[in-house]
């Protein structure tokens, strides 16, 4: 988002791609509750509220120097930190598991529900060893990277007589788009 995108080039905060998935699925839950379209699962929710609250936490001391507890009734911070226990607790089990399964580090991927880096790729899909989401892999058809279809965007529908077919392109190849888009109409605005 621009607003990412901002926060690294003018503040130099640095947010990981976990940290990146997170605050994306927020947003969009946040749309699904403010358009009624309730669509959240518990451990999905309550793992990636964990993950956003480390990040909130983290940004909280490094960026603004401030401690997030102070910032909360004590209650509510119990209450949070509760959760993010039982975060922590689901995504290192899932750690083992994925241990346990001799699985290459190279095909676990933050998972987008969660945010959890606990999502397998397997030969067309992908599942989360954290939330249990599952989801089809798609080719970005500009990286040509495999990637769970709800981080890519449509870019093209073709049809011929006999089938349809669609193109994709990843979350990250269209904010590298965009970030060179931004840079653009700044160094158009500077006169380069």
């Amino acid at each position: 988002s621009v607003a990412l995108a901002r926060l690294r080039r003018f503040c130099n905060v640095a947010v990981s791609e976990n940290d990146i998935a997170v605050i994306r699925n927020v947003t969009l839950w946040r749309n699904e509750i403010v358009h009624a379209e309730i669509s959240l699962n518990v451990t999905e929710l309550k793992s990636a509220f964990s993950v956003l609250l480390g990040f909130i936490r983290s940004f909280h001391e490094t960026v603004l120097q401030d401690s997030l507890a102070d910032q909360l009734p004590n209650e509510l911070w119990t209450a949070a930190l509760a959760i993010q226990e039982y975060g922590d607790e689901l995504f290192n089990r899932a750690l083992e598991q994925i241990k346990n399964e001799g699985i290459d580090s190279a095909h676990v991927i933050a998972c987008p529900h969660c945010g959890r880096t606990s999502c397998v790729l397997l030969e067309d899909t992908c599942r989360c060893y954290v939330c249990n989401s599952s989801e089809i892999l798609i080719e970005c058809e500009s990286c040509n990277d495999l990637v769970p279809e709800s981080q890519t965007t449509p870019s093209w529908t073709g049809i011929s007589e006999d089938e349809m077919w669609n193109t994709h392109i990843c979350r990250a190849c269209m904010e590298r788009g965009e970030e060179e888009y931004i840079q653009q109409l700044i160094d158009l605005k500077r006169g380069k």
